[in-house]
């Protein structure tokens, strides 16, 4: 058995290839732990690190590593206490014990909810290689063996911050979207619908036997509903509303829409 130090450089080794770059790569995040020194300035206030290890030194390593950030460090000894006590914030991560499980089922659908929300670290003492196939698996932002490495923890710990911070933002911008969407008529969808479509102004106003006038007069107030000003834009904001094989023509919803004649 190789000593801890010698160890931990050596898993240190796997981060690079199997952790950032398997979770990252989809959201195309440039950013890794090592880019740049974490400041004490980097997080937000309120910012949290969750712990949950029975293991005492480890909250009070990770307590001596962000001593100099204000960072609040909250540890639980098992996932029923953690789950007690978390709740989402707009940064916050988590530093788990590999090898803890929960029992309950439920608490096991928890904990899987809360490792998909919350970028999770796993650190543990002794560890094999599958254990790092698993962590993997498992969508871990990194991988720590015990002693853990100062230095590296704290850097992976800021990036998971980042990470966490990044998708509260990435979140609070798709509430907003979404309520600026709600704020849209039937008949605004309809055009929408067409305008994603391709089809220009002339094309949707004979389709809905409306003039190209009025077909432009919603755009416009689509435009400033949703504050954006090009159909590309508009595109964006309501990807997958047209679904393959579907007509927009025909989903029209407004009770007072009335077809012209002839």
């Amino acid at each position: 058995m190789m000593p801890y130090f010698e160890q931990s450089l050596r898993w240190g080794q796997y981060r690079p290839r199997f952790f950032q770059d398997a979770r990252l790569a989809p959201r195309v995040i440039a950013a890794s732990p090592a880019d740049s020194n974490p400041t004490p300035t980097a997080n937000p206030a309120g910012a949290k690190a969750y712990i949950v290890d029975e293991d005492e030194s480890s909250a009070w390593a990770v307590r001596r590593i962000l001593g100099d950030f204000s960072i609040e460090v909250v540890q639980s000894r098992t996932v029923r206490d953690f789950l007690s006590i978390y709740s989402a914030g707009e940064c916050d991560c988590l530093i788990m014990d590999f090898g803890k499980q929960a029992a309950d089922t439920a608490l096991q659908r928890d904990m899987v909810q809360a490792n998909a929300a919350l970028p999770t670290i796993f650190i543990k003492s002794e560890p094999e290689f599958g254990d790092a196939v698993e962590a993997m698996r498992r969508g871990a932002v990194d991988f720590f063996a015990k002693p853990l490495n100062s230095s590296r923890l704290c850097q992976s710990i800021h990036f998971a911050l980042r990470l966490s911070r990044g998708a509260y933002l990435n979140r609070i911008r798709a509430n907003e979207e979404e309520a600026r969407k709600a704020m849209l008529t039937p008949r605004e969808l309809v055009i929408v619908q067409g305008v994603i479509a391709g089809n220009s102004s002339k094309e949707i106003a004979e389709h809905l036997h409306i003039s190209v006038r009025t077909v432009d007069n919603h755009k416009a107030r689509v435009y400033s509903k949703l504050n954006i000003n090009t159909s590309l834009a508009l595109a964006r904001l309501f990807i997958g509303l047209i679904k393959p094989g579907n007509d927009w023509r025909f989903v029209e919803e407004d009770p007072d829409y009335v077809p012209a004649k002839g």
